[in-house]
């Protein structure tokens, strides 16, 4: 903990920057769907205390037994529940005290600037925890770099601290988990956690960390499959793990299934059979004169049969690093995607910036220049996740539309 304070010392102008920009975005912008999500998460109370739990996805349909209020900040609350329970079961915990607040004091607490800040706060925290995550898996590849039998020796050349910050300030970040409040940021942490304890060769940790994330949303198997077959090679066992790590979101559509079938039709699952239909479409090739087939498919095959041919004493933890960066790679090629899903994808890059050569500044500039590129790309081809409209009600709505600048978003 000295150390740490001492390093927080040594960064002190670079977090008091950092902290006021959080603090701007944090009350400056919020985007549409996770108002719609915190609401569901809040109204999962509503169903417990009236003593239908298991009704829970009717309750959060429009016009449904819980839906109370369809104003608020941002016009939300117009959608079905859209992913499997344990996303709104962290929405719900975390904003159970909103829930007490519309209970006594029968207000839509999402009409207030500090209520909704007061969810997107969880966003920060699970920042927090991938950037703690982020510094023990570089300390780990590290310590596996200056091995002995290693020929290459390399040593720490940034503090935790900075290492700490180089990760939670980075432009995706900040752009997508705290301005747009986008909840993608928890399933970055499951899947962190789940590398961090492969590393370890903690199996049945990894195991649980990955099926809280694939319950969160499917993208932890593109990382769960490839890592389990660099460690296992018995098939058994390898269809065993996956079992294991699916069952946590087949636990809970068993257990909503007397929910609305509607409603269950739109959770993730049927959201993941679409991912995995755009997948087969994205980069296609001919082959073998049997018809197209999707690079994608072909790239995470050949890093499973990679991962699979490596014997078991060769497994390396920066392995594991460079198959979880490729993964993703090859997903940002030929997936079509959302920019904000690029909180997913960052930790990875950086961690095969900063450990995977001896001049990791070069990879880091590459690094900044893909992410500035992207992430006004994006901005220019999908402009609804930061446009004027995601800011009303907000902070920056009422510093940019006083009558002098003209007024309407």
């Amino acid at each position: 903990m000295k150390e740490f304070i001492r390093h927080f010392r040594t960064h002190f102008v670079h977090y008091l920057i950092f902290s006021i920009v959080v603090f701007f975005v944090l009350f400056s912008h919020v985007y549409s769907d996770f108002l719609a999500t915190q609401r569901h998460g809040i109204t999962f109370w509503t169903a417990l205390f009236d003593g239908h739990p298991l009704r829970f996805y009717e309750y959060c349909m429009p016009g449904g037994p819980g839906y109370h209020y369809g104003g608020g900040v941002v016009s939300q609350g117009e959608a079905s529940c859209a992913y499997d329970f344990t996303f709104y079961l962290f929405f719900a915990i975390w904003n159970f005290p909103l829930w007490l607040i519309e209970q006594f004091f029968h207000i839509n607490t999402q009409a207030y600037i500090p209520f909704i800040v007061w969810g997107k706060l969880m966003m920060l925290a699970a920042l927090l925890g991938c950037g703690s995550l982020f510094v023990r898996c570089y300390h780990l590849l590290m310590e596996e770099k200056a091995h002995p039998d290693e020929s290459q020796q390399s040593s720490l050349w940034l503090d935790d601290s900075g290492l700490y910050l180089m990760l939670i300030s980075s432009l995706f970040f900040t752009a997508y988990s705290l301005t747009s409040a986008n909840y993608d940021i928890l399933n970055t942490f499951f899947m962190l956690l789940g590398l961090y304890l492969f590393m370890k060769n903690r199996r049945w940790g990894f195991i649980a960390a990955f099926a809280v994330s694939a319950s969160l949303k499917y993208f932890g198997i593109l990382l769960f499959v490839p890592l389990l077959l660099l460690k296992e090679k018995n098939v058994l066992k390898i269809l065993r793990d996956t079992v294991l790590m699916l069952s946590l979101s087949v636990l809970e559509k068993i257990i909503f299934t007397t929910s609305s079938v509607s409603s269950l039709q739109e959770t993730s699952g049927g959201y993941f059979l679409g991912l995995v239909q755009n997948a087969s479409l994205g980069g296609t090739i001919s082959f073998l004169g049997i018809g197209n087939v999707s690079l994608f498919f072909i790239l995470i095959a050949g890093i499973c049969l990679y991962a699979y041919a490596t014997p078991k004493e060769n497994v390396s933890a920066q392995q594991a690093v460079y198959i979880s960066a490729a993964c993703w790679i090859a997903f940002c090629f030929f997936i079509p995607l959302n920019p904000y899903w690029m909180v997913l994808v960052t930790p990875f890059l950086l961690l095969v910036a900063l450990t995977g050569s001896d001049r990791p500044g070069l990879l880091l500039l590459l690094e900044l220049i893909f992410t500035v590129t992207f992430y006004l790309a994006y901005s220019i081809k999908v402009p609804h996740v930061i446009s004027g409209y995601n800011c009303l009600g907000m902070l920056l709505y009422y510093l940019l539309t006083v009558p002098i600048l003209g007024g309407n978003w």
